[in-house]
């Protein structure tokens, strides 16, 4: 049985079904959630009665903080480059590691128009043309994860299931490939703004970007860690490991606000993503503590039933400049260790292969790594969830950089949960759009 802890304005689940010490932040899964009946939470969406939004929609806690016109926290519309979207709870459609509940669905409404940025740019797609990009505010709060949901330190991993939907679908092997989704953060802390701001104020330009290069069509999950992709108007750097730690504070301590969204607008209509599954946890609790966020960072995997193939993902943080870094990757049925790493099987992949089967950038300016690859006939039907590390075993020579660490980074995916049995359809398309 789940037991609830209310902290601050979050009714804030402190056990989870899938690692021993995660905290589920949000599963979707009360009872009756569908649509926009959220069970502990408001949707709105009037212009009249929420002028604070500007008429756009979104959802509030019910029972949460007042700050000026609005309740907090909320999961909010974002439109800042023309696109227009809507979400609702989808009760039909869930992570393939559970049998109960839905999942957050986030759509654009087909009205959107490219905006300008302030110096005569477009952002994608030209100037004044449709745009189609979902985007959510999936987060905003009045002060930091830590202070309100009792987030700390020593969680270092932040797990979801993503599903993206989309009429043109991604191509890892494409060597201009880059990334499909964005999880962009903020944090805040006492007196961390520019003139000495506390929350709900940003600190000093902390806005960072963490991107993955997520194919369509099947649930995916992605453990997003503390090594950001890259920050607010710095060019030609990476971000370091836990970037906040040179102020003297956690970086996912003190998130707290983000949003989620395809990386890029479309002119095509028809994109759309759902999550599901978003929980707190750490790679102590995934079986092994020391871990190579540097050269993996973002590691993702995802299985397609109607084909029985898998892909994996991550990113090359060693450094942008220009290079190779070489991968090897292995799975087992238990989780996998620094320690028992060498008894894991070698998987072969199908793309981006260099020699020995380990896999390469399929462009060494690129940040991306990806490949799919399958596993032995029955695999998938036998076992429940299965587990992946990757390990960087790049030589220095020639465009390749020396490895940056000897340890493994590792995910895990759930083919169908502990008990029940998971709806891994396609969904259908979004119903009862409204335009304003």
């Amino acid at each position: 049985m789940k037991k609830y802890l209310v902290l601050s304005t979050l009714v804030a689940i402190i056990s989870s079904p899938f690692y021993a010490s995660a905290t589920t932040f949000l599963d979707f899964n009360g009872s009756g959630a569908n649509d926009t009946t959220w069970p502990g939470w408001t949707y709105l969406w009037d212009t009249s009665s929420n002028p604070v939004n500007y008429g756009h929609p979104f959802f509030y806690k019910t029972n949460g903080t007042q700050y000026y016109l609005q309740k907090y926290p909320e999961l909010a519309f974002k439109g800042d480059y023309g696109n227009n979207s809507n979400a609702s709870l989808d009760p039909g459609f869930r992570a393939p590691s559970t049998s109960t509940g839905g999942s957050f669905k986030v759509y654009d409404l087909g009205t959107g128009i490219s905006a300008n940025l302030g110096n005569g740019q477009s952002y994608d797609v030209p100037l004044g043309l449709p745009i189609d990009q979902p985007s959510w505010w999936l987060w905003q709060d009045l002060n930091n994860i830590k202070i309100n949901l009792g987030i700390t330190a020593s969680y270092d991993r932040f797990s979801n299931y993503i599903y993206l939907n989309g009429p043109a679908p991604f191509d890892g092997t494409n060597p201009n490939s880059s990334e499909t989704f964005e999880w962009g953060t903020f944090n805040c802390w006492a007196g961390g703004g520019a003139y000495g701001e506390s929350c709900p104020t940003e600190a000093s330009n902390a806005h960072y970007y963490h991107e993955a290069n997520i194919q369509y069509g099947a649930w995916v999950h992605i453990l997003w860690d503390k090594h950001p992709t890259h920050q607010r108007n710095v060019q030609g750097s990476v971000p370091p490991n836990n970037p906040t730690s040179s102020s003297g504070q956690d970086y996912f301590e003190t998130l707290f606000k983000w949003y989620n969204q395809f990386a890029h607008g479309f002119t095509t209509m028809g994109y759309s993503f759902w999550m599901d599954e978003l929980l707190f946890t750490s790679a102590t609790d995934l079986g092994e503590p020391n871990q190579n966020d540097i050269s993996i960072a973002s590691l993702w995997t995802g299985y397609w039933p109607s084909d029985s193939h898998w892909e994996i993902g991550w990113n090359d943080l060693k450094t942008l400049d220009n290079h190779d870094s070489e991968y090897e990757i292995r799975w087992s049925t238990a989780p996998i260790t620094n320690a028992n790493y060498a008894n894991a099987t070698p998987l072969t992949p199908l793309a981006n292969v260099s020699v020995g089967n380990k896999i390469h950038k399929a462009n060494t300016y690129t940040v991306f790594l990806w490949t799919k690859f399958k596993l032995p006939a029955g695999t998938e039907t036998n076992n429940n969830k299965l587990y992946f590390a990757v390990k960087d075993v790049s030589v220095a020579g020639g465009m390749y950089l020396a490895s940056s660490s000897a340890n493994i980074h590792t995910v895990d995916y759930s083919i169908r949960p502990l008990s029940g049995t998971a709806d891994t359809t396609t969904p259908a398309a979004p119903t009862g759009l409204r335009v304003r």
